[in-house]
């Protein structure tokens, strides 16, 4: 394990270790150890540990989605009765099957509106979502 000093890595004047295995000199015979063959599996204990030290940062970590007793943390919130019907309430499996003339007899036989306040709602909850780094490579059709 090669050991550098940080601050001048920092500073860009540190040699990066290679990330290569060393190669063995063709008269040993032998190969060395992979470095993925000496990680031990980490315990039950460990996974836990880590997982809370994960649901402890600033950001919300979506792996822990996946991670009891943090996935409840992922659910999403009931929305708010002001807000218009959302969306994607609408799916349905078995509309994947229709054709073309199918769905549009089912989209005709759904009434959705949205009242100005609703609608005024909805841009003042989701306004920052334009400048947010997550939806950077959003698309935005006006």
């Amino acid at each position: 394990m090669h050991q550098y000093d940080s601050s001048t890595l920092k500073r860009g004047k540190g040699v990066l270790p290679s990330l290569h295995p060393p190669q063995s000199s063709p008269s040993s015979g032998s190969q060395p150890p992979s470095a993925l063959a000496r990680v031990t599996k980490p315990t039950s204990t460990e996974k836990a540990k880590f997982a809370s030290l994960l649901a402890s940062c600033p950001s919300k970590p979506v792996i822990l989605s996946l991670v009891e007793p943090h996935s409840g943390n992922y659910v999403p919130k009931l929305a708010d009765e002001d807000l218009p019907v959302c969306l994607t309430n609408l799916y349905r499996p078995e509309y994947l099957k229709l054709s073309y003339n199918g769905l549009l007899k089912e989209s005709a036989e759904k009434n959705i509106t949205v009242s100005p306040e609703q609608a005024r709602l909805v841009e003042n909850k989701t306004r920052d979502q334009a400048t947010s780094r997550l939806c950077s490579g959003c698309v935005l059709v006006e």
